[in-house]
């Protein structure tokens, strides 16, 4: 992930559709970056909101709720 989108990531904008995201599903990402590209969602965005949330959904074994909070890099 660039700083791009982790400036991007941490703006009230993306941070707001951050919590947004439904649960990690990988079964339904590809329909899920889809419906954010719908949403106005450039690719860099969609793709950074997709990681965001596969990170968060392993992380979530070691912080628990707090997870939901954090930013991750892979």
């Amino acid at each position: 992930m660039d700083a791009a989108a982790v400036r991007w990531l941490a703006s009230p904008e993306g941070w707001s559709a951050l919590h947004e995201l439904p649960p990690y599903d990988p079964a339904g990402e590809l329909a899920l970056q889809s419906a954010l590209r719908g949403a106005g969602h450039s690719p860099e965005q969609a793709a950074a909101l997709l990681l965001q949330s596969r990170l968060r959904s392993r992380a979530r074994g070691k912080f628990g709720e707090f997870a939901d909070g954090m930013l991750f890099t892979a």
